[in-house]
């Protein structure tokens, strides 16, 4: 990761010149990484004397704790004194979905933050100004590629190609498609056999603009805003207009604020805090072996990030426990405005974890899953790391309106390298049912250093408020028999033991074959079986989770 100048920008690694031990687990050929190829490696890791392991990787759903090899090997790795580093998952935007082995306790599990700048080619659209565009990781003609936008709605109903499109019906046209449904990589070929000569996808009302993982598809294509896909239909509703689409591309602006969709959030499997911390993960600008340099992005490359902080961190102070790295790591982000279960402690601050002289073990205060009332004590142990006394107070606020610790002693005196036990108690009555969750704030009072410990309680009253759907087909065999996963979730994202109750809305002779509990495996987690309708077409199912509801529809062929 030493410096060196990409067509975009000049790079560097987070730790340059760090040793790298890359070991491979994802066998060439195959999708997926068996378990078997990642213990070996972390056990390889181990042996090898490696100080940080980065896993960008995991599975979901995850499995309870202590039936999951992978965290065991993780726990294993932490004790003998690895930093290890996950991925949180890509999972989101849903609550409760961080994915194994990022649920071990003792990993860095990290989510992703937005960029707060992009990199973003054009498309202009007669008589509209030009909107700013992300391309897919497809080709990227060097011209400009101009031609009539047609709308694909025009063809298909949806306007989602995700169906067969009559012979030549697009030929030499540029297709307006909207995101959704089926993959990108069938939007594009579908549009493509019908003649197109380029696509630009607008995302739903839901989801903000992705760079597009088009798998090899030679279609150009790019992807626009929602409301910018509104304002192109609604300028094609006028006449025919020419579209021209830029795929050179210049560093824009970009709201950071804001989570994007699909990094996965806590709590974690054991109701704990999940994740511990956020990293850049969309438009990361990085060296790749198939093309040199490529905008990424994905919890994948948050994870990495933090790692090579981890690096940077133990090379500066050496000797610390894998404890106090994760504190100084997760006690020194930057706040994020978003709850606790979805950002962690905030954003990496590399500066302010190297800067900081304080830990604090545990570096989260969890105080659990319970109802109306608790009265709960959890403690922590405050260090002082630095080489003169200094005077910390202790502090707590709540996120929003909501509990607030009592905090034993809130007021102390440490020397060079002693420590002292802190009690925090959470003893509140009536609480509404959700997470209530703030901060810990400890200011030093001589360098006037902060550092913030995040606590979290989750007041349950039993209500569903939303389901996980997983692992659920698309399409099928007609009259086969299709698998998938369902949770309820409360308010907090803590699973509730509803078992949902699964109806048949359409298919002739679809049918719900079975409901099962897969708790010993998956907690909270149902295994609902169907067998589809023998006639082509959608069946749709709906699952009533008690008091919220949602839909599953599998198109049958």
């Amino acid at each position: 990761g030493v410096r060196n100048a990409g067509p975009r920008a000049t790079i560097m690694g987070i730790a340059p010149r760090a040793y790298l031990g890359s070991y491979k687990v994802f066998p060439d050929g195959q999708d997926g990484a068996p378990n078997s190829a990642i213990l070996k490696a972390i056990d390889d890791a181990v042996a090898d004397g490696m100080d940080v392991i980065n896993l960008s990787l995991g599975a979901f759903p995850a499995e309870r704790l202590d039936s999951d090899p992978l965290v065991t090997a993780v726990e294993n790795a932490s004790r003998a004194g690895v930093i290890v580093v996950i991925a949180a998952g890509n999972d989101g935007p849903g609550l409760n979905t961080i994915g194994s082995p990022g649920t071990a306790p003792s990993a860095i599990s990290v989510g992703s933050s937005a960029n707060d700048r992009v990199f973003a080619s054009s498309a202009w659209l007669e008589g509209l100004s030009p909107f700013l565009a992300l391309p897919g990781d497809g080709p990227r003609s060097v011209n400009l590629i101009r031609g009539q936008l047609s709308d694909v709605s025009a063809l298909d109903p949806t306007g989602l190609a995700c169906g067969t499109l009559p012979e030549g019906s697009l030929s030499g046209k540029i297709v307006l498609i909207l995101r959704g449904t089926c993959f990108f990589e069938e939007k594009l070929n579908n549009v493509s056999r019908a003649g197109a000569i380029g696509a630009v996808i607008y995302t739903d009302a839901e989801r903000e603009t992705v760079t597009m993982s088009t798998n090899g598809v030679s279609l150009p294509a790019v992807m626009i805003t929602y409301a910018d896909g509104l304002k192109a239909r609604e300028r094609l509703q006028s006449g025919a207009a020419e579209v021209v689409v830029d795929f050179s591309q210049n560093a824009v602006p970009s709201d950071a604020t804001h989570l994007p969709d699909f990094t996965s959030k806590g709590p974690s499997v054991d109701n704990r805090l999940k994740p511990e911390l956020l990293a850049i993960g969309t438009s990361v600008y990085t060296a790749s072996p198939s093309s040199s340099y490529a905008l990424m992005q994905g919890t994948s490359f948050s994870a990495p990030m933090v790692a090579g902080a981890a690096a940077l961190l133990k090379a500066y102070r050496p000797g610390l426990s894998v404890e106090q790295y994760k504190s100084l790591l997760m006690n020194s982000t930057a706040q994020f405005t978003a709850g606790l279960q979805e950002t962690g402690a905030g954003l990496l601050d590399i500066g302010a974890s190297v800067r900081s002289t304080v830990t604090a073990i545990p570096s989260a205060l969890e105080f659990g899953v319970g109802g109306s009332t608790v009265d709960v004590s959890r403690s922590f142990v405050l260090r002082n790391l630095g080489g003169t006394s200094e005077t910390y107070s202790i502090s707590a606020a709540p996120l929003s309106d909501g509990s607030v610790p009592k905090i034993t002693p809130d007021v102390v005196q440490l020397g060079p390298g002693s420590s002292a036990d802190i009690v925090v108690r959470l003893n509140e009555a009536n609480l509404p049912a959700r997470s209530h969750e703030g901060f810990l704030t400890i200011r030093g009072a001589q360098a006037g250093n902060t550092t913030r410990l995040p606590y979290w309680y989750a007041a349950t009253d039993g209500k569903a408020k939303s389901i996980n759907i997983i692992e659920a087909p698309e399409e099928g065999r007609r009259a086969s028999t299709q698998n998938f996963y369902v949770r309820v979730l409360d308010s907090a994202g803590v699973p509730l033991p509803n078992e949902p109750k699964v109806t048949v809305i359409s298919g002739l002779g679809a049918s719900v074959t079975s409901v099962e509990s897969v708790e010993f495996r998956y907690p909270g987690f149902y295994q609902v079986r169907v067998r589809l309708s023998s006639e082509p077409g959608e069946n749709a199912f709906e699952i009533d989770g008690g008091g919220t509801t949602t839909r599953v529809t599998i198109s049958g062929s």
